[in-house]
């Protein structure tokens, strides 16, 4: 029985642990894919020490807590941003100016009639610019929106 319960335990530390992280990635990127590059520099990924656990995301990198909505606009957003830019992704292109949708077809009889599979191409600019084919898979038989 003890047992149970520290699983359990542990595995909402890790379920809270992921939650924080999804959300602090999603206040990141949630106005949009433009970025600013970072003035500061950041030390070599292996000069980093060792962290056993989570970091706070309210304590700014000078150890200075968030305390407002202006605060974590202004200053902590935007060093996350370029923590994420510098470690993880690389720099964040603008958003494009204008994306292009053309659907490509539809197949209302999609898995024996059950969906409706709809193919779409985002065209985020002319020539070589990038382009994204999305595969949407929609149920026929629903009472709201599909999620």
């Amino acid at each position: 029985m003890q047992n149970r319960v520290e699983q359990s335990e542990f595995a909402n530390r890790i379920m809270n642990r992921t939650l924080v992280f999804v959300f602090i990635l999603g206040l990141l990127l949630a106005p949009g894919c433009a970025s600013s590059p970072r003035t500061g520099s950041f030390p070599a990924a292996a000069a980093l020490p060792t962290q056993p656990g989570m970091p706070d995301p309210l304590v700014m990198l000078d150890g200075r807590r968030v305390t407002s909505r202006a605060q974590w606009l202004g200053q902590r957003r935007p060093e996350l941003k370029a923590l994420f830019e510098h470690y993880m992704y690389g720099p964040i292109p603008p958003k494009p100016v204008e994306v292009v949708t053309k659907s490509l077809g539809q197949y209302d009889d999609f898995l024996g009639g059950k969906a409706t599979l709809k193919t779409i191409t985002l065209a985020t600019g002319p020539g070589n610019a990038p382009r994204i084919d999305l595969m949407l898979v929609v149920p026929n038989q629903r009472k709201g929106p599909a999620p």
